[in-house]
């Protein structure tokens, strides 16, 4: 991918199209967190089970988008160990 350069041909910008859904993926990853906190507050049931099913439920799209990134293929055994550990150290955070 090729960036193009502005006219003062000093810094390289994105295309506008890509840049306008970056920042509105970032707009929405910021609401959902800020929103996360009150939701489970509102929640019928403790943290630790709002936790496993927010979680739980963000699970198919996230398969989605790394069988996406990946064209199908497994990662190298390196990769699966580092996401695991991430996965656990985050699943401890989430019930703390």
């Amino acid at each position: 991918m090729t960036a193009k350069k502005d006219s003062a041909g000093a810094m390289p910008v994105a295309g506008g199209h890509g840049r306008r859904w970056a920042f509105a993926a970032l707009l929405g990853g910021n609401i959902a967190l800020s929103l996360g906190a009150m939701l489970v507050r509102m929640a019928d049931t403790g943290p630790t089970a709002s936790a496993f099913w927010r979680m739980t439920l963000a699970l198919p799209l996230l398969l989605l988008f790394a069988w996406r990134e990946t064209g199908g293929r497994m990662p190298p055994r390196p990769a699966l160990l580092v996401a695991a550990a991430a996965g656990i150290f985050f699943a401890l955070d989430l019930v703390a």
